[in-house]
């Protein structure tokens, strides 16, 4: 009597879903590390699409920073050559397209989270007079604009990031203030500037800036090139430079880990 086929066996596995069959897609700046080149333009063809490394006359959408977008990047510019045929849109996008557990997807309207729709309905802001302060950088050339990151689930979804800052006023005697900006996909950029963003002794704004970048990953700043086990749900990753970039000023007698050494 001949063996029944195991269930297992029996079932067939799910066809991944061609959200992205018949179009050709580009990519322009730099996502973080969580978002390479490589994961992006793997997720584009694993559903169906095309991707591209130039922009051509066949690319429909560009998934672009926003900071590419503004400073009008070569890849933005060949985007916008093709006016209406092709459209510019932010990771969130692509996020908000691909298929999670058994859900279908399909593929989301690119006009909907066109970038000059978002510039258009998100006024400029700045947490302070960008003419009067710069970012501070101290004696390693590490400038202080720290970004921290979080996602809901494994896909990447529901982007958030803080972007921490450490002013100095390009006037002597020099003054310090900390500043942070939170960004949630689609939703307008909240400023945070509260008692910190206020001129202090270069000492009081980095306790500031410390503080701040603790509370929301709960690492303290000296201990930030640590790996780390077990990290809340509620807390933040730290963008860590990329090998051979400035770290920032360390503790005397810290130990660079291994994979620091070079």
């Amino acid at each position: 009597m001949p063996k029944r086929a195991s269930r297992s066996a029996s079932v067939k596995k799910r066809p991944v879903q061609q959200v992205f069959m018949g179009k050709t897609l580009s990519l322009s700046g730099d996502f973080g590390q969580d978002m390479s080149y490589r994961d992006m333009a793997r997720l584009i063809t694993m559903h169906g699409g095309t991707f591209v490394k130039d922009v051509t006359d066949d690319t429909v959408i560009l998934i672009s920073t926003l900071d590419d977008f503004k400073k009008k990047s070569s890849q933005v510019r060949k985007a916008l050559k093709l006016r209406r045929s092709c459209t510019i849109v932010g990771v969130k996008w692509l996020i908000d397209s691909l298929p999670q557990s058994n859900a279908k997807k399909r593929f989301m309207p690119p006009k909907k989270y066109a970038l000059n729709e978002q510039l258009r309905v998100d006024p400029k802001k700045e947490l302070v007079d960008r003419k009067l302060h710069d970012i501070y950088t101290d004696s390693t050339g590490f400038k202080y604009e720290v970004k921290l990151h979080r996602y809901e689930n494994e896909v990447k979804a529901h982007h958030e990031k803080y972007t921490l800052y450490l002013f100095q006023s390009r006037a002597a005697p020099h003054t310090y203030m900390t500043g942070a900006k939170f960004n949630k996909g689609y939703t307008p950029t909240v400023f945070y500037r509260d008692i910190m963003c206020r001129p202090k002794t270069l000492q009081d704004a980095l306790q500031d800036f410390k503080k701040l970048f603790k509370n929301k990953t709960g690492v303290p700043w000296e201990q930030r090139l640590e790996k780390r086990e077990g990290r809340k749900e509620t807390e933040f990753v730290f963008e860590v430079p990329k090998l051979g970039r400035p770290v920032g000023e360390l503790p005397v007698e810290y130990i660079m880990p291994e994979e620091w050494k070079f």
